[in-house]
C-alpha cells in the first residue's frame, strides 16, 4: 500500500508491482476491488509494460513519424 498514488497502478518491467491507495479498501466494495485486482494482475499477464516501455522507446527514437 502506498500513501503517495490515489489510483491502483501496475510499475516496474523486470519485476511488476501492484500498487494501491492506502485507504482502498474503505472506498471499493469487495466486488469493486476484485475487479480492480483482476485488471491489473491481467495487464501483469498480458505483458502491458514492456510494451509500453517498448512504445515509448520507439516514440523517443522516432518522434517525427506520425505513425508512432
Amino acid at each position: 500500500m502506498a500513501r503517495e498514488i490515489r489510483t491502483p497502478a501496475v510499475t516496474g518491467l523486470l519485476h511488476p508491482m501492484l500498487l494501491l491507495p492506502v485507504h482502498i479498501e474503505e472506498t471499493l466494495t469487495i466486488r469493486e476491488l476484485q475487479f480492480v485486482l483482476r485488471h491489473e494482475l491481467t495487464r501483469i499477464k498480458r505483458g502491458d509494460l514492456p510494451l509500453h516501455a517498448l512504445l515509448c522507446l520507439l516514440l523517443a527514437l522516432h518522434w517525427f513519424n506520425p505513425m508512432l
